[in-house]
């Protein structure tokens, strides 16, 4: 008999002790809550007071010009935006696919199309065999004669520095360019792009 009262007993007392634990882990996460939302206050109020006001301003810009543009809300990175970024990666990931099937002339006269898209006056197919590492040429904007290569190479297949060498050397001393273009579906090695930018 004492030996069931002894049971119930300790049964009653866990009972207990875990309901305790159960408040404990209640109250630990507000308690670090609240510590957390008091500290940010204070950086806040700093802050204000650092920049003497400007900072409260940019807050206060931040959450009205969502509910007063639609265009803004549009730019934001999360919600209803990041499915429609995730769709502009796809889009974009299957542009790309499209372009990597095409065969080399076709390549070049899609981006011929696309820089007369985007307001090249003249732009002429020129690539082929012999074409001396010129694909387009023609006139940019401001009227300054250009020359572009274009390379439809797989994502693995960078473009590389002896590549920018003979397109540099052929553009500029054979075909006398003003203005240089280089396109490609891949990217380039860090030794091409640090010649490309000294030239």
């Amino acid at each position: 008999m004492a030996r069931r009262r002894r049971t119930a007993a300790q049964r009653a007392a866990s009972r207990r002790n875990l309901v305790k634990a159960r408040r404990a882990k209640k109250i630990r996460p507000l308690y670090t809550k609240l510590i957390l939302a008091t500290f940010g206050i204070i950086i806040f109020l700093l802050l204000i007071v650092a920049t003497r006001g400007l900072i409260l301003l940019l807050v206060i810009g931040i959450g009205v010009l969502p509910a007063i543009s639609p265009k803004f809300r549009q730019m934001l990175p999360f919600g209803e935006n990041s499915k429609r970024m995730r769709a502009m990666r796809l889009e974009n990931a299957r542009q790309l696919a499209q372009l990597i099937s095409l065969a080399p002339t076709e390549f070049e006269q899609t981006i011929g199309a696309l820089l007369r898209e985007m307001g090249f006056p003249k732009v002429e197919h020129v690539g082929g065999s012999g074409d001396l590492s010129v694909d387009l040429s023609g006139r940019d904007h401001a009227g300054a004669f250009f020359v572009a290569q274009c390379k439809r190479y797989s994502p693995e297949h960078k473009v590389g520095s002896l590549e920018i060498q003979q397109f540099i050397g052929m553009a500029t001393v054979h075909h006398r360019a003003q203005r240089l273009l280089y396109f490609t579906t891949s990217t380039y090695t860090a030794p091409a792009i640090s010649l490309a930018k000294q030239h």
